[in-house]
């Protein structure tokens, strides 16, 4: 059975999640910095929790079982997420357990669904020489994603960038009021950027991108330490990177910036409106 806990009533379930969480997204949530549902299983006492961010991140969490609980969950993001499915596409979310425990049940508990164990890789910065970004080749230059270029709509692959920024963020002035980001120009496009996701404190992780025909440039070193020079002179000392694991080039460029990984850790794919396969 499932409760819903009312903003205010978050603390009680954020041991459940961990005090100081690895994920950045938890810790904003249940500071009411970013919107979310919070779902307990008992609302005086709780023992397990699903926190749902508004952008459908998903974080399950406390004691594993399969009872009244977990099945309601189950049936919760399956019921949310399956009429989102058309002309035989799934429609794909994953979810970040933990305990590990969870794994024993999640495979009964999405029984009707494809769906299946995958893995993501967490990395860490810590900030504390000063930050500068390499040159960049002729014709391309590095501006910060402030309100004038947001507004710019003859910018090329503008509403790519925008819709970054929407990302991690409610809308662009939320993005605007509470991160901040470097992008690449090349001409009047927009080649590359990198975004600050989920400031808190002294933390704040990044979310980067750099259009195929522009890859394998430098670009993306570029413009992610001009967001990490950004967020040095902000206070923060502490950045994150999440990707896949079979994201080779993204840890790899982690890596090259100086992110040592934290660990690795599993997540729960679920292939909304996509039977299971068969034998």
């Amino acid at each position: 059975m499932l409760h819903q806990l009312s903003s205010d009533d978050f603390a009680r379930a954020r041991a459940l999640f961990g005090g100081d969480n690895l994920h950045l997204a938890v810790v904003s949530a249940l500071a009411g910095e970013s919107p979310a549902e919070l779902y307990v299983d008992d609302p005086r006492d709780p023992h397990a929790g699903l926190l749902l961010l508004w952008n459908e991140r998903h974080f399950l969490a406390g004691e594993p079982h399969d009872g009244p609980f977990a099945r309601a969950v189950a049936a919760l993001l399956c019921d949310r997420y399956t009429p989102l499915a058309h002309d035989g596409e799934s429609f794909d979310r994953f979810i970040v357990y933990d305990p590990p425990g969870w794994e024993a049940y999640l495979p009964a508990l999405f029984a009707d669904i494809a769906s299946f164990r995958a893995e993501r890789e967490y990395y860490r910065l810590r900030v504390t020489a000063p930050v500068v970004p390499p040159p960049l080749p002729p014709d391309f230059r590095v501006r910060q994603v402030d309100a004038a270029l947001a507004a710019d709509a003859s910018l090329g692959n503008h509403e790519l960038l925008l819709d970054e920024t929407q990302s991690e963020a409610p809308s662009v002035a939320a993005f605007l009021e509470h991160r901040f980001g470097y992008c690449i120009q090349h001409s009047a496009d927009l080649v590359a950027w990198c975004l600050s996701e989920y400031n808190h404190g002294h933390r704040c992780e990044l979310g980067i991108e750099t259009l195929p025909p522009y890859q394998r440039q430098g670009l993306a070193s570029t413009v992610a330490r001009a967001t990490i020079a950004r967020a040095q002179r902000a206070g923060i000392t502490e950045v994150g990177w999440d990707c896949w694991k079979r994201n080779l080039p993204s840890s790899a460029l982690a890596r090259k910036l100086g992110f040592e990984q934290v660990e690795p850790y599993p997540v729960w794919y679920c292939q909304f409106g996509q039977p299971p396969a068969q034998g």
